[in-house]
């Protein structure tokens, strides 16, 4: 097998919803396959100081998108929680209507809900099980790596100021509501068209380890043997995420290709 066979399409475009400038990371695998096929794919969405280009930098996500054959979309969320802001920009509806709606027309994307992934990290982590809980028929498998799962007590973790934090959620119920993971869990709707795999996992010595564990009875509760939680050791850093997105890439139902280049 040749070297890595890859498009990688670094993206700035004007959005309508957010009315600014905006960026997202495409990979594409290339392969001899007809411009017909489409491809499965992974969105992976970036943590509270991350951008669009932080997994590429920080992880083997590249690798892994030509060893499984997998398209990968890495959107910018600034540091929104990908929540529609109270004073600013509308990250939600961006992000799940306007992008999504624009990256499936343009390439080739597996429209198919057996195809479509979605992980995040930390914030990420956050919005990837809010998107996945809220819209059951875009994806079959979510992984979360050291998710943000209650709102409340991460504010009091004062990684955002006061200001900022009632910048996105200010006038929000956070108790209750689609912005709350545990209330998105009790109203997800399990039928044979919308069983869902989900992944979380937390480090030994992670900041958010105890409201992860707490929440693995929750998840486990809900979506039994479709539910897997992992503990490795490590910290709230990409020295954890990098290994865990390894694990990740193992447990999604996609397969290993071997591609001639």
């Amino acid at each position: 097998m040749g070297g890595i066979a890859l498009s990688i399409n670094k993206i700035s475009y004007y959005s309508d919803t957010l009315k600014k400038i905006t960026n997202v990371t495409i990979i594409i695998p290339e392969t001899s396959n007809t411009v017909s096929d489409t491809f499965p794919v992974l969105w992976l969405l970036h943590g509270l100081g991350g951008d669009n280009s932080v997994w590429l930098r920080r992880t083997s996500i590249e690798e892994y998108a030509d060893k499984y054959q997998i398209a990968v979309i890495m959107p910018d969320a600034q540091r929104s929680f990908y929540t529609d802001m109270s004073f600013g920009g509308d990250y939600w509806t961006y992000i799940t209507q306007e992008l999504y709606t624009k990256i499936y027309s343009t390439f080739p994307l597996s429209p198919l809900r057996e195809n479509n992934f979605i992980c995040g990290a930390s914030m990420g982590g956050y919005g990837a099980l809010k998107w996945a809980l809220t819209y059951p028929e875009k994806f079959s498998a979510v992984a979360a790596l050291s998710p943000v799962l209650d709102l409340r007590d991460f504010e009091t973790r004062e990684l955002l100021s006061k200001k900022e934090f009632a910048g996105i959620f200010h006038g929000k119920d956070l108790e209750k509501g689609p912005l709350v993971i545990s209330w998105l869990i009790k109203q997800y709707n399990l039928t044979s068209s919308s069983k869902l795999s989900v992944l979380t996992a937390s480090g030994t010595k992670d900041f958010l380890l105890n409201q992860n564990q707490a929440f693995s009875s929750i998840f486990q509760n809900k979506f039994k043997r479709n539910y897997t939680w992992m503990k490795t050791e490590g910290a709230h850093d990409w020295n954890l995420w990098r290994p865990q997105l390894k694990k990740v890439m193992e447990w999604l139902p996609v397969k290993e290709t071997n591609v001639e280049n």
